[in-house]
């Protein structure tokens, strides 16, 4: 398992590049290639290899989700908690509603599902997370697990096929989330609000933490 710590610590540093390089080195950000997307996705590639394996070893629904539970929830509430308490010098994200749904859509992570935005921009990781849990779960409980290889080539099948299908239309549209352009510095003209546009409502396209804060701002 040394070779999973090491794509976790590759992924780890390539967000964190991503989210410092535009405010320390500024020259060094490649701005054609997205550093923190690319390490979100090598860890729901860990992911995808070690949750399943971590349930079928388990052998145990109950089992299984208790040590998800105990290993996400503590300090995902800990980050929930200050943010609430930092609210009154540091307003809430303008997508976080001032009403039950918000502790509702926090409470079962499922954020993005529900279309409601947390308290932290990042946390919409933690829906995709869960989402992958709940069908992990599923297929385990149907039997799925005896039929892993299967079920492997025929979700990677559905998607490629998806992604060349969905790219498309968005490559060539005019709100092309690969048109916008990067997040920059403050003080740099492409880093003001006209320069980049409104971010398009329920877009999953998410910008580095420090450009979000600079903006709210």
């Amino acid at each position: 398992m040394a070779w999973l710590d090491a794509l976790r610590g590759i992924g780890a540093m390539a967000v964190l590049a991503e989210h410092l390089l535009p405010w320390v080195v500024p020259s060094l950000r490649p701005y054609w290639f997205n550093l923190g997307i690319f390490g979100v996705m090598v860890f729901f590639l860990v992911s995808g290899y070690i949750i399943p394996t971590s349930l079928e070893r388990q052998g145990h629904v109950g089992r299984f989700w208790v040590g998800r539970i105990f290993r996400l929830y503590p300090l995902y509430l800990v980050i929930c908690a200050v943010v609430g308490l930092l609210a009154w010098w540091v307003p809430l994200r303008a997508e976080v509603p001032r009403d039950g749904t918000a502790i509702a859509a926090h409470a079962s992570m499922l954020l993005d599902v529900v279309g409601v935005g947390g308290v932290a921009d990042t946390m919409w990781t933690l829906t995709y997370e869960m989402v992958f849990y709940l069908l992990v779960t599923a297929l385990f409980v149907a039997g799925g697990h005896r039929r892993s290889g299967l079920l492997a080539v025929v979700f990677g099948v559905v998607a490629v096929a998806s992604g060349v299908l969905m790219a498309a239309p968005l490559l060539r549209g005019p709100g092309s989330r690969t048109a916008r352009p990067p997040c920059s510095p403050p003080g740099s003209s492409a880093s003001s609000p006209a320069a980049s546009g409104p971010r398009p409502p329920g877009s999953w396209a998410r910008q580095p933490l420090p450009c979000w804060c600079w903006r709210a701002g």
